[in-house]
């Protein structure tokens, strides 16, 4: 929804977008801000518990099947630990993936409102008019987190997989 409300804007010519419109885009804008408050109190604790779910997962099949890789154990065995990790660091990966494209459609939206305000500007050159581009910043950023402690952006990835791997060598050299 953020996606199509950033194509709106897009398609507005300077002098197209006034005052009328740009309140539009802010009403859609708050509307979408109260929908995405209103997932993250319904979704914030099952949210937690599928990522740390995941994460666990992920860390005790990788620490298992590297142990048993260097066992010598029957490739059945290790094609089927593969599939487990698989699942848990695919499952992790899209929740990670698909909420954090929220805190980026947003940013690609304040972007677009913030050019075609400047381009309104520098075509119409009324400074007198009303100006939004403000209201918009000051909205919310759209993360969405799990119980406030796991933050569901795609620059956590790079995070969460370093720390996979570091706890599944610790479990690793425990064992």
């Amino acid at each position: 929804m953020l996606s199509h409300l950033t194509v709106r804007i897009r398609n507005y010519s300077p002098e197209e977008f006034t005052v009328i419109q740009q309140k539009e885009v802010l009403k859609h804008q708050s509307r979408l801000a109260d929908v995405a408050q209103l997932l993250q109190e319904v979704f914030s604790v099952p949210s937690f518990l599928i990522a740390v779910a995941h994460f666990s997962n992920c860390i005790i099949v990788i620490a298992v099947m590297v142990d048993k890789f260097f066992q010598g154990s029957h490739y059945v065995f290790l094609i089927q630990w593969i599939f487990m990790i698989t699942n848990s660091c695919g499952g992790l990966l899209a929740c990670l993936w698909m909420a954090g494209r929220l805190p980026m459609e947003a940013g690609i939206l304040h972007e677009t409102f913030r050019k075609k305000m400047r381009q309104r500007l520098l075509s119409v050159g009324r400074k007198d008019e009303t100006r939004y581009e403000k209201e918009l910043a000051e909205k919310s950023n759209f993360v969405l987190s799990g119980c406030g402690i796991v933050y569901f952006q795609r620059s956590s990835i790079a995070a969460l997989a370093g720390t996979i791997l570091t706890y599944a060598i610790l479990l690793i050299s425990k064992g």
